[in-house]
């Protein structure tokens, strides 16, 4: 996966937070948190071997973009 479909899958979680949604996630993140850095959204997941991947008939879930310096070890 590159940065362009990382980008976009990011998009498209972002417009998948409907207004019921977002106000549950008020109730574990500051609503200015929410408004000023839009990457928190919606996505459809499925988890296996400890990693989520998108999956349309997944479970709905919170995403948002982490960054690690080492892909290989734990932060």
């Amino acid at each position: 996966m590159n940065t362009r479909d990382l980008a976009r899958e990011m998009r498209a979680a972002r417009c998948a937070l409907t207004p019921e949604r977002r106000a549950e996630l008020v109730a574990y993140v500051p609503v200015e948190v929410i408004d000023d850095y839009p990457l928190i959204g919606l996505a459809r997941i499925k988890v296996e071997a400890g990693l989520y991947h998108p999956a349309p008939d997944g479970k709905a879930a919170f995403v948002t973009p982490v960054l690690v310096d080492n892909v290989s070890t734990p932060e």
